[in-house]
């Protein structure tokens, strides 16, 4: 792993003379890399300075993860450049440093100065007058920076004013011509990122789930809802062929063109067009929508004119939606039995959360009060008017809620309550408000035994924090704050193998400056920052796979959406195609090598533990757990998006590997096979997983 290393200097040198530079050939590289820093959103930092008042040039230029050898790049030799402009006025120093941010004499790799119009390479340290704060001082970014605030959007703030001009410029050439020169050199060995997740192997552009059949890369551009060509958006992994001008996005999945409403099905890849949908009346209500004329769930219709009436509730927040109309009522998108239910005079009382996997709401009708609850696993909506049931559960639901149990923490009050509620989200949520309270009263007073107090409420939830993992950014500061580096870096860990998705969050905290030279803690970052991702998802980590096999199947039941909704688990053949790559052992945070049987052997087992209610017997059944999210997990190949991963990491592995024909070959046999009869279809596709692993492992285009 590289160091955060940097080139830090300042040079007293005349308006003209800065000019004259960047005007000249020796200043387009240094241009082209600010360029693409910008366009790739890379954490690599440039900021270049320029006092009119005293003449001064400063600049920072900062590379995270480089090498020493990257301080004697294409940056280096522009700077070295700038003597061609220097006068006998000129005065100033460059340096090179192997770790910036923690800079000492022996952290330098070279120091130039000026001496008679020209650079001179100078053993001689410089005084602490010209560290790198004094540099810059006064620059607004840096001091962001110099915290682990990292810019995406440059400003006059970073570079001076000519300077930015010219990198717009560039930027603007960079995003017509999208880099075709550059792509001209792309391989299967060597796919570029063009951006956003798309990539170009020479032969065609693709994701990690599928190829973008038909991309014109002479015009192909990003945008914000994923990319477009002169002819063609695409969205995810869908290709749409429209024209990009007509073509907006609504709200959520849905977009329109002229006189259509598209809705994006992330299962089938699909923009689909919602049948008779108004563009200029359609509203969003969640997971219901509607226009002048008609509801709609996703692909369903209901025309209003069947309705006599219709009311749409909300819930606390959550996404969970209420359609609710004498004709036709849902729960979600599931449709709820009327005959379990009064429509005509039901209110919703309250959204009782989610304790395990149902959504339960409370509600009342002319019969009486009642529970509906909506497993998101089968879709069933049942509903229960039990008396003692709906007291139980709704106690049962607030005293999780309470936050009284935590002033005993160490008491076995607290200890039963947390047993008794550590597989509801309110408990965890009160827990929340708990670290945030505690928090807040540390940095009004700093008191460290609020701190403490969170210190010891983690210490005894540890185990199923893993389910909340909003929780671990509190413990890290915590422990961080009372000086505890140890642990902090152990939570990290947790907090990174749990899924948590916000690390970079966590990167910047200004207590964990300490730890920015830490072996260890860089270890983190480089895992977080290159960690696989499939469809959006981390790829499950062996330490995740242990601790899940270690859960009682209650358990493992009750938190299976939580995990499922954060992490990718491999299919097999995925696993066994990986294993000898360096690329996925990324999903191993220790040192030593991942044992790969065991690794197997952990998702197999975990997958049958979590299929003993059902498997995916058919291609409904599989639509049903990925359009919740609640297990994608790539065991079906009639979408092939899982596949594409695959392809990605062996094509650098093959250099030779074709992936258009491959990809049409595997679409026709999948449609041949989708034409034959339940019982003989099984029985394809199973063989043809089998053998599509090797075959591409051996180049072959079946």
């Amino acid at each position: 792993m590289g160091q955060h290393v940097g080139i830090i200097g300042k040079i007293n040198i005349k308006e003209h003379g800065i000019k004259a530079f960047l005007k000249s050939a020796e200043a387009k590289p240094l241009i082209e890399a600010i360029t693409q820093v910008i366009l790739q959103q890379s954490d690599d930092c440039y900021i270049l300075n320029y006092d009119k008042e005293t003449s001064v040039l400063s600049f920072f230029i900062y590379y995270k993860y480089a090498t020493q050898e990257t301080l004697q790049g294409e940056d280096f030799k522009a700077l070295l450049s700038l003597s061609s402009f220097f006068t006998r006025d000129t005065s100033g120093y460059l340096i090179g440093y192997k770790d910036i941010f923690n800079i000492s004499d022996d952290d330098i790799i070279y120091t130039y100065q000026v001496d008679n119009q020209q650079w001179q390479f100078s053993e001689i340290a410089l005084s602490k007058e010209q560290s790198y704060e004094v540099t810059i001082q006064h620059n607004e970014h840096f001091k962001l920076l110099s915290k682990g605030k990292f810019c995406k959007h440059y400003s006059k703030a970073h570079l001076m004013m000519p300077l930015l001009t010219l990198v717009k410029k560039h930027l603007k050439a960079a995003k017509h011509s999208n880099h075709l020169v550059t792509l001209a050199d792309a391989s299967p060995l060597n796919p570029l990122l063009i951006f956003g997740g798309y990539y170009y192997n020479g032969m065609c552009v693709y994701t990690t789930s599928a190829i973008l059949d038909g991309i014109d890369l002479a015009t192909f551009v990003q945008t914000k809802y994923g990319g477009a060509d002169a002819n063609h958006i695409v969205v995810d992994n869908c290709v749409y062929k429209t024209d990009p001008t007509q073509f907006k996005h609504l709200f959520a999945d849905y977009y329109s063109i002229p006189g259509k409403v598209l809705y994006y099905s992330h299962i089938e890849n699909m923009l689909i067009e919602i049948k008779g949908a108004c563009p200029k009346s359609f509203k969003d209500h969640g997971l219901i929508c509607e226009d002048d004329n008609a509801i709609y769930f996703k692909k369903q219709r209901i025309e209003k004119s069947l309705l006599s009436s219709y009311r749409i509730y909300p819930d606390s927040g959550n996404f969970t939606k209420i359609f609710m109309s004498p004709e036709v009522a849902y729960f979600n998108n599931s449709q709820i039995d009327l005959r379990l239910l009064d429509a005509s005079s039901i209110k919703f009382v309250q959204y009782l959360a989610r304790p395990t996997f149902p959504d339960i709401i409370e509600a009342i009708d002319n019969t009486g009060k009642m529970i509906l609850m909506l497993d998101n696993i089968t879709q069933n909506v049942s509903v229960s008017r039990d008396v003692n049931f709906i007291n139980q559960m709704i106690a049962s639901i607030s005293d999780a809620s309470k936050v009284d149990h935590l002033s005993q923490i160490d008491s076995p009050k607290f200890q039963n309550h947390y047993k008794q509620h550590k597989k509801h989200s309110e408990f965890f949520t009160a827990i929340l408000k708990y670290f945030s309270t505690s928090e807040k009263r540390y940095q009004a007073n700093g008191q460290l035994s609020e701190l403490q107090k969170i210190i010891r409420c983690y210490e005894t939830i540890k185990e199923s924090t893993y389910c909340a993992p909003y929780l671990y950014p509190f413990v890290i500061k915590a422990y961080a704050l009372l000086g505890d580096n140890q642990n902090s870096l152990i939570t990290i860990k947790h907090a990174i193998i749990s899924g948590y998705h916000e690390m970079p969050t966590i990167w910047k905290f200004p207590c964990l400056t300490t730890l920015h030279s830490d072996p260890t803690f860089q270890k983190l970052i480089h895992f977080d920052e290159h960690r696989i991702k499939v469809n959006g998802l981390y790829v499950a980590s062996l330490p995740l796979i242990k601790w899940l096999n270690n859960l009682s199947d209650d358990e493992l039941s009750a938190y299976r959406k939580e995990f499922f909704s954060r992490h990718y688990f491999p299919s097999l053949e995925e696993m066994r195609a990986y294993r000898s790559h360096s690329e996925f052992k990324k999903i191993h945070l220790d040192d030593e090598p991942i044992d790969w049987e065991i690794y197997i052997a952990s998702v197999q087992h975990i997958i049958s533990r979590l299929f003993k209610y059902g498997g995916f017997d058919t291609t409904a059944q599989y639509d049903i757990y990925a359009e919740h999210e609640s297990i994608p997990i790539a065991v079906h190949l009639s979408d092939l998006q899982m596949k594409f991963t695959m392809l990605h990491v062996l094509g650098k592995m093959s250099g030779n590997l074709n992936l258009l024909p491959l990809f049409q070959r595997i679409k026709t046999l999948i449609s041949m096979i989708d034409q034959q009869p339940e019982t003989q279809r099984q029985a394809s596709l199973s063989s043809l997983k089998s053998n599509i692993v090797h075959r591409i492992l051996i180049g072959d285009t079946l």
